[in-house]
């Protein structure tokens, strides 16, 4: 009688560490009384994007990369490497966004990694980008540009259908399909690859993390005032608060990238950031922040006259 082996994941043989979702969206929401609904989450996708996996395998080594503009991270090879088989892998939702969307009878167009968390764009092989931003207050603006000549061809501010049909006018929908580039089909399962620089913490249990790299999970304390946004393209030059810091507790602190001095912060610190440096997540229904070591610029101390500064 042949003894069958059970199947074996793949292995990458560098930097990317793979895992197994259980889905790549989160398309059901959960009422109180256990009522259940499905929502359609092409529209913001990464509002609702699986952001944590179970690790099936971990690179042979890690490197620099092969100077490709889309793999190439230099800080990647001082990432100590902490992940093991079996860790519950909490990561970028870059992982599962990065994916281009085809059409049968149209152009294809390739989501490019995301500005800042309310803009979105797509850019297709003739040279056309989509930009979609949000204006806060179910308001969006949409606006598609010819790269090549830099002129607008369309745009459009309005609500959620609105902004969904002006996509469509120019996305079709019929025939779509999605190429997910870090989607790893073999033996009837799916894996997922997540670049070591993107992996950002193993998640012990509810609310306890071991963070990897200089990747710092933080308790939001104060938020500068955003503004609304005044034009499509024009994404940075926003009427904003000019004070920038970003002041949150610390929750979780890893070491430090190799050769690089380890900070004088600790878990329950008072740190001050730059907003703009800020990534927010919600992470078992509660919101945080993850931020780089260095982009931590200091924390709070207390003077001789018991007063508090950051």
């Amino acid at each position: 009688m042949t003894n069958l082996q059970p199947m074996s994941s793949p292995i990458c043989l560098q930097n990317n560490i793979l895992v197994e979702l259980p889905k790549a969206f989160q398309d059901e929401l959960v009422t109180s009384n256990g009522m259940k609904f499905y929502q359609d989450t092409t529209f913001r996708p990464e509002w609702n994007v699986t952001l944590q996996g179970k690790v099936t395998s971990i690179p042979q080594k890690i490197t620099q990369g092969d100077g490709n503009i889309h793999s190439f991270d230099p800080d990647r090879p001082r990432i100590r490497p902490i992940v093991k088989v079996g860790d519950e892998l909490f990561f970028s939702y870059t992982v599962v966004m990065k994916r281009s969307q085809t059409d049968n009878a149209g152009d294809i167009f390739t989501r490019e990694d995301p500005i800042n968390p309310y803009t979105t764009t797509w850019l297709s092989y003739s040279g056309l980008r989509m930009i979609r931003v949000y204006l806060m207050n179910n308001k969006w603006e949409i606006g598609l540009l010819d790269t090549k000549t830099k002129t607008w061809i369309d745009k459009l501010v309005g609500g959620e259908g609105e902004v969904e049909s002006f996509m469509g006018k120019y996305m079709p929908t019929e025939n779509v399909g999605f190429n997910y580039k870090n989607l790893l089909p073999h033996d009837g399962k799916d894996y997922w690859m997540v670049d070591y620089a993107y992996a950002i913490a193993i998640k012990r249990a509810e609310g306890v993390f071991d963070m990897i790299g200089d990747y710092v999970l933080v308790e939001p304390i104060r938020e500068p005032f955003r503004g609304t946004h005044q034009g499509v393209i024009e994404v940075y030059e926003i009427e904003q608060d000019k004070d920038h810091r970003a002041i949150g507790k610390v929750l979780y602190i890893g070491e430090p990238l190799a050769g690089d001095t380890k900070l004088s912060v600790k878990p329950n610190d008072i740190i001050c950031s730059d907003i703009r440096y800020v990534q927010k997540y919600e992470i078992d229904g509660k919101d945080y922040w993850v931020i780089r070591q260095k982009h931590i610029y200091g924390k709070q101390s207390v003077t001789n006259d018991n007063t508090r500064d950051i």
